[in-house]
């Protein structure tokens, strides 16, 4: 796995975590609105890139749940 991948997790765990259990103050805040952009973004690229994703090797679910979590990392791994 490589290091954007295990940055991308951590910043997820943080995000899920803070939505299950939020953090007071500042940093409540910021762990929510991590989770929210990510969220979003990858579902946009799940969108933007479905074609893509459904042409990769790991079909559609998989790769739409791959590329849910690890976003660009993974779609440029199977852009190749």
């Amino acid at each position: 796995m490589a290091l954007s991948e295990i940055v991308t997790l951590l910043i997820w765990a943080f995000g899920i975590l803070n939505v299950v259990e939020p953090l007071p103050g500042f940093i409540g805040l910021i762990g929510s609105a991590i989770f929210w952009l990510l969220l979003v973004a990858h579902l946009i690229e799940i969108i933007y890139f479905s074609k893509t994703i459904k042409n990769s090797e790991d079909g559609l679910f998989k790769g739409s749940l791959l590329t849910l979590l690890f976003g660009i990392f993974y779609i440029k791994s199977i852009e190749r």
